[in-house]
């Protein structure tokens, strides 16, 4: 499953989370099966493979193209993540513990510092930044 945390223009592919480069323009990038124009929207660069993310013009469903090296290798759905859906998809990944502490320091509000450093670390291993969530969250 390929997820795009779309405020933070991250992609999260086997629990690896990626930075986008976002494409400014309106580029194509291929056709929906719904009928519709994609256009390119993020590039990754995994490992030796670069993923790109498209956009339907008509029906907004979100597609990952991955390319190895220059060849197309196979193409996937992807689940875009909102704020809200973010904050779902932490609690799935996070105990319920430490989602609450990353909560309340995004809300400087008093937090378990234990809970806060085992979530950290966690999403840190993702690649996360801190940071980032926190300022997603608030």
């Amino acid at each position: 499953m390929i997820r795009l945390v779309e405020p933070l223009k991250k992609i999260i592919l086997d629990d690896t989370v990626f930075n986008g480069e976002e494409v400014q323009e309106e580029l194509f990038g291929g056709f929906c099966r719904c009928g519709g124009l994609m256009f390119q929207k993020l590039w990754i660069k995994s490992e030796n493979r670069r993923i790109l993310v498209c956009e339907c013009e008509k029906c907004w469903k979100n597609e990952a193209i991955f390319f190895n090296s220059s060849k197309f290798e196979t193409r996937q759905d992807v689940e875009v993540l909102g704020r809200y859906e973010f904050m779902d998809y932490l609690k799935q990944i996070l105990t319920e513990s430490e989602f609450e502490a990353v909560l309340n320091k995004a809300r400087n509000k008093e937090f378990q510092t234990m809970a806060y450093s085992n979530a950290k670390k966690k999403l840190s291993n993702m690649n996360f930044k801190m940071e980032e969530i926190l300022d997603l969250l608030r």
